[in-house]
């Protein structure tokens, strides 16, 4: 009987190795550093046979891109339906997850952006929506009288925006000032570091429920 579908398959294989080689050099190398003829040695294909699939570089970094941003995607959109504690001490640890499977991103990002528009505008839309998912979170934890209210306008959104750029940037200035980038503890005392201060005397309660930790 003939396989009419194995062609098929054979597309999405040889595409599903292709990123995945593509990420493993970049995540190595960095993005800037590898050329198209190392993905395709890694992948044991040809040049011409990786451009039947993808065109150009530009083309395997929208594809990573794609599977990151779905990722974080998914993570955020279960962390949104009720923000506990716990919730958010776990939404750290996959966004630390995150960056370590997608750390040449997190590393390069500023330069991919510039390099990218694409993907810059893509990344930029992603921005948007995930802090709005942070300040629901926020609003959420004041609303049930773990966070502090506001005292002062857009302080929400402000505060949104450091918990974003404490994750999102935690990489690059890690890389930036020589330091390890597996240590897991210091992400995580960074990250909850912008919302201690919000805590009211239940939130306080209830965060020393959560693992120690260290923020001193």
């Amino acid at each position: 009987m003939i396989r009419t579908f194995a062609p098929m398959a054979e597309k999405k294989d040889v595409k599903e190795v292709v990123i995945r080689q593509a990420l493993s050099l970049f995540n190595t190398n960095g993005f800037v550093n590898v050329r198209l003829q190392q993905i395709a040695d890694a992948a044991e294909i040809s040049v011409g046979h990786m451009a039947y699939h993808f065109k150009n570089k530009e083309a395997i970094l929208a594809a990573i891109y794609a599977l990151l941003s779905e990722r974080q995607r998914i993570h955020l959109t279960e962390f949104r339906v009720v923000p506990l504690f716990e919730d958010i001490d776990r939404q750290i640890k996959s966004t630390f997850e995150l960056q370590r499977d997608f750390i040449f991103f997190y590393q390069d990002m500023l330069e991919i952006m510039r390099g990218f528009p694409s993907i810059r505008s893509a990344h930029q839309q992603q921005i948007v929506w995930h802090i709005l998912q942070i300040q629901t979170m926020i609003d959420f934890n004041m609303a049930r009288g773990v966070f502090l209210p506001p005292s002062f306008s857009d302080q929400c959104k402000n505060t949104a925006s450091q918990y974003w750029s404490a994750s999102e940037f935690w990489c690059y200035r890690q890389s930036g000032a020589g330091h390890p980038l597996t240590n897991f503890s210091e992400f995580r005392k960074i990250v909850w570091s912008v919302l201690i201060p919000l805590l009211t005397h239940v939130g306080v309660l209830e965060f020393n429920q959560l693992p120690a930790l260290h923020v001193r």
